[in-house]
């Protein structure tokens, strides 16, 4: 198999995997599951920190400033996808198919963004995250 990057053992194998796996002994497994047990332990305090990251807790001068921004005018231009034409025709009624259109649009806006533009973070899961934090109980009063 050319072009594996030399990656040793060639193509992937479940087979070959279960076979290692159920030769492995007591003491292997017990190694094993110590070692993913101190690396989660480890680990685990740097996961509110990682979601923090994740979802826009960089300074500006890294570039969420930029980010921001790109996502501000992705709002923007989900935002005019919602807003319904003028009404046409003699009737000057607006057509259903505008109005599909519009509500799919918000339809894909509102889980993604928050309403308000000042809670628009600089990146996608941030993004998402404050839009449900936003509307929790918004419906309710």
């Amino acid at each position: 198999m050319a072009g594996l990057g030399g990656r040793p053992g060639g193509a992937l194998s479940m087979r070959r995997a279960w076979r290692t796996a159920a030769g492995l002994g007591v003491g292997e497994i017990v190694l094993i599951a110590a070692g993913i047990t101190v690396v989660a332990v480890a680990f685990q305090p740097l996961q509110l920190a990682m979601v923090r990251l994740l979802q826009s807790g960089w300074p500006d001068a890294l570039g969420a400033g930029l980010c921001h921004a790109r996502q501000r005018r992705r709002k923007a231009r989900l935002e005019r996808r919602t807003v319904l034409p003028p009404a046409t025709g003699d009737a000057g009624k607006v057509t259903a198919a505008a109005v599909q259109r519009a509500g799919a649009a918000s339809a894909r806006s509102r889980p993604r963004y928050p309403l308000p533009d000042h809670l628009v973070r600089p990146t996608a899961l941030g993004n998402v995250l404050t839009a449900t934090f936003d509307t929790v109980g918004r419906d309710h009063g």
